[in-house]
């Protein structure tokens, strides 16, 4: 099963905890494609605490969906932890891979300035600025260009089925979240 929601919550956690993507986080709204769920998006305050930011919204979200709304700092070290996905092997939500996918499905211009600014912020020092080892060739559509890079760091095909819609419950229209 693919589904977009945990490699968001990622990617919000995850900068949050290293203090970076301020402006990314400002831009996001835009990256998710289900109207109810964008709705529930609100980017930081300018000087708000990023991590502050991401706990609230995530409570936010998880109330709305009748969920445990008492998401704290404990729940994010435990849940959330500030270690690189790829250099732990971490597959659970194939992050960052899964997010840059589901973002690049737009396709537009902006999208390819979102991703190559995300990966100069990557908050690992192995993996920062080098996720895309390869550039966009004219013509190529901004996904192509994300499974090409993605296949290049892991050595492998790279078989993507899409990550928007499907059985997640993220909200009662499309299930997402």
């Amino acid at each position: 099963m693919t589904f977009y929601g945990p490699g968001y919550w990622r990617f919000i956690h995850y900068f949050s905890m290293n203090n970076v993507g301020f402006d990314l986080m400002n831009k996001l709204g835009t990256y998710i494609s289900c109207d109810i769920c964008k709705l529930g998006y609100y980017p930081p305050n300018t000087n708000e605490n990023l991590v502050d930011w991401s706990l609230n919204l995530h409570n936010s979200v998880n109330k709305k969906l009748g969920r445990f709304d008492e998401y704290n700092i404990e729940h994010l070290n435990i849940c959330q932890k500030n270690i690189c996905d790829i250099c732990t092997n971490n597959s659970e939500y194939n992050f960052p891979w899964m997010f840059i996918h589901n973002v690049a499905e737009q396709n537009t211009i902006e999208t390819v300035s979102f991703l190559k600014e995300f990966n100069l912020l990557y908050p690992c020092s192995n993996c920062q600025g080098n996720l895309f080892p390869s550039e966009k060739l004219e013509n190529e559509r901004v996904l192509d260009w994300t499974l090409r890079n993605n296949e290049i760091k892991e050595n492998k095909k790279i078989i993507y089925y899409g990550g928007l819609h499907t059985n997640y419950n993220c909200c009662s229209s499309c299930n997402i979240y």
